[in-house]
């Protein structure tokens, strides 16, 4: 399983797993960071040499901010509740 993410104005906008690198036209950038590490987030800067910079929301963040939201998970799961009766 590769890990991908979609680079748009030099940031990355989408990541995500796949088996085979998909061909979604001649527009879109994709890049794969399955061997990447640290693994990239949603958001971070990529960087013409083909680096990632730590970003929130395309912005680059400090050190110390970094720890912060490396310490949170890359995604939240949707929690449901069910009706009772």
């Amino acid at each position: 399983m590769k890990t991908l993410v979609q680079i748009v104005g030099g940031v990355v906008h989408w990541k995500f797993q796949c088996d085979v690198m998909p061909n979604l036209g001649p527009g879109v950038v994709l890049v794969d960071v399955t061997d990447t590490a640290p693994q990239p987030r949603e958001g971070w800067i990529y960087e013409e040499d083909g680096t990632f910079v730590a970003a929130h929301q395309g912005m680059r963040v400090d050190p110390e901010l970094q720890l912060v939201l490396d310490a949170m998970p890359e995604t939240l799961q949707i929690l449901t509740m069910a009706g009772t009766s």
